[in-house]
């Protein structure tokens, strides 16, 4: 197969895993945020076809980076691990299995072989519902610099749109309702806040980028009239479109009346708009947050912020029991270590370990950290701690980059969207919610992905050899040197180009001597060679 077809069918492949992406950042928070079956469902058999496009081409596989790779298999092996089938002795001496082989031996079902989990089918479930974060993830990774910055502007656009449905919600049911609370198409309005928390950096660094650029695009205008065309161009649209999307962001943020999310966008906010953003749009960014910030608050104020604010002074059951939940589980965790229970068997197993002073049903540990480390052990652990090592060795990579386009600054938005969700993981359990885990895994891939700086060509491709114009017989005879860089393989070939066109047999028969043949690169590196004495031709004297 040749080059071009090689090239097009890797741009082929790019646009379908872009496709993809769109599909499944789309349609995951549309039914509940994906969370029933039907919707999983369907995301799980496009997360499948998205994988295989991933995983399968090496053309496509060859940009995976290994450490990201290695992290996303420690998350796959937890449910994998939890499915092995183990003999009854060896599944009885595990951790936490004891009390479960006495019943199953008091029942005369002692002798079969058992999966690891202690829940198998819960387990095969949760581990299936695995799949869209990791084809998210993997996709992600493959596209080129153009796509991960419009992934991020449709991360955007979906979380307006969710914005949009929660205020109208809030404003049709608010007034009524003193508890009432703006969660768009999610069933609980902290995974509501959670989408909010994720878009949140991406719009404000999008709003520094159209900010710097305009501003620098009218450095360079001569007179008034050209700077106020310029000011009304489309880049000031594209500012005004930017700063509307923050405010129903931050006002859908506000009246999801979550109150973890809130605290965590403030600090996001911070962080963007005062670290990250500057780098990007100059002193003026400042001045564009700031109002967008005061335009929410304002639209919160003007709408009613009162029940907001007394959100933080009123707790329910569970909230005001997190602290004993968390004991609870660390103390399950320490019970099943160091092979876990099993994915997805946390509610199930729970009830021992419940504080009783709760009577509530827990379902979860409102904390994914916990959770994991509860269902997957040392292995849960371990990609944790992976997980966490990747992402400070790439955000670090990226503050020490020289370049500082478009892409670099979405991708340090995207880190910043990554660490928020993160610490609202602490309290919460985002990661348990297919649209949310698959937008933040979407959103990782977009911070560890090379920025597509191998969608022109492969490293094989760079170590092509350049052959030489046989602009002469003793030319062409020359060996042909293999060179592993480009641009010197074309200064090589301009050299070339500019030799005598022909060279005539000298008085003694010889031609050019061989002392003046040129046998290496080190004399074409592009620098001016050094004055070679020509060969005489006939009527030269």
């Amino acid at each position: 197969m040749n080059r071009a077809a090689q090239r097009t069918g890797r741009g082929a492949l790019n646009v379908a895993a872009f496709c993809i992406l769109i599909a499944m950042a789309v349609f995951a928070p549309l039914i509940r945020g994906g969370n029933r079956a039907l919707p999983l469902m369907i995301l799980e058999l496009v997360a499948l076809a998205g994988l295989f496009i991933a995983l399968v081409p090496a053309s496509m596989r060859r940009r995976i980076p290994p450490a990201a790779a290695i992290v996303a298999g420690l998350a796959a092996a937890i449910p994998l691990l939890g499915l092995l089938p183990l003999p009854p002795a060896l599944w009885s001496a595990i951790p936490g299995r004891g009390a479960f082989a006495d019943a199953l031996a008091l029942s005369g079902d002692g002798e079969r072989w058992r999966a690891l989990s202690l829940a198998p089918f819960e387990t095969e479930f949760s581990g299936l519902a695995l799949l869209p974060p990791l084809a998210t993830f993997f996709l992600a990774l493959t596209l080129t610099a153009e796509r991960l910055r419009a992934l991020t502007r449709v991360i955007v656009l979906v979380a307006v749109i969710e914005a949009v449905l929660g205020l109208l919600q809030y404003g049709a049911a608010g007034g009524q309702l003193a508890d009432f609370r703006a969660s768009g198409t999610y069933v609980n309005p902290n995974h509501f806040a959670g989408l909010m928390l994720m878009a949140l950096p991406l719009a404000l660094m999008s709003l520094a980028l159209d900010v710097g650029e305009r501003l620098r695009s009218r450095r360079f205008t001569k007179g008034v009239v050209d700077a106020a065309k310029r000011m009304f161009a489309a880049k000031g649209t594209r500012v005004m479109l930017w700063l509307f999307a923050i405010v129903l962001i931050l006002l859908a943020l506000m009246f999801s009346r979550s109150r973890a999310g809130i605290a965590i966008g403030a600090a996001g906010i911070a962080i963007t708009a005062l670290v990250v953003a500057p780098r990007v749009g100059g002193p003026r960014a400042y001045g564009a947050v700031g109002v967008g910030i005061t335009l929410a608050l304002g639209a919160a104020l003007a709408i009613g912020f009162v029940p907001v604010l007394d959100r933080f002074g009123v707790q329910d059951t569970v909230e005001a029991g997190r602290g004993a939940i968390f004991a609870g589980a660390l103390d399950m965790a320490g019970s099943y270590f160091p092979f876990g229970s099993g994915m997805g068997t946390f509610a199930t197993l729970y009830p021992p370990f419940q504080p009783t002073d709760i009577t509530a049903l827990i379902h979860r540990a409102h904390n994914d950290y916990i959770e994991w480390l509860v269902e997957g052990g040392v292995l849960a652990a371990l990609a944790i701690v992976a997980g966490f090592a990747l992402y400070v060795a790439r955000v670090v990579m990226l503050l020490r980059l020289p370049e500082k386009d478009a892409t670099h600054a979405l991708q340090l938005a995207a880190a910043v969207s990554v660490l928020l969700i993160a610490a609202h993981g602490m309290v919460d359990f985002n990661f348990r919610i297919p649209a949310n885990a698959l937008i933040f895994a979407m959103l990782a891939g977009v911070v560890v992905a090379r920025r597509g700086e191998r969608e022109e060509a492969t490293e094989h491709e760079h170590r092509e050899v350049i052959p030489r114009p046989a602009r002469s017989t003793v030319a062409a005879a020359a060996p042909v040197p293999a060179y592993t860089n480009a641009e010197e393989a074309e200064r090589v070939r301009a050299a070339w180009t500019t030799a005598p066109t022909s060279v005539e047999p000298a008085p003694h028969g010889g031609g050019v001597p061989p002392a003046h043949v040129p046998t290496s690169s080190a004399t074409l590196d592009g620098r001016a060679p050094a004055e070679t004495p020509r060969a005489p031709t006939r009527g030269s004297d």
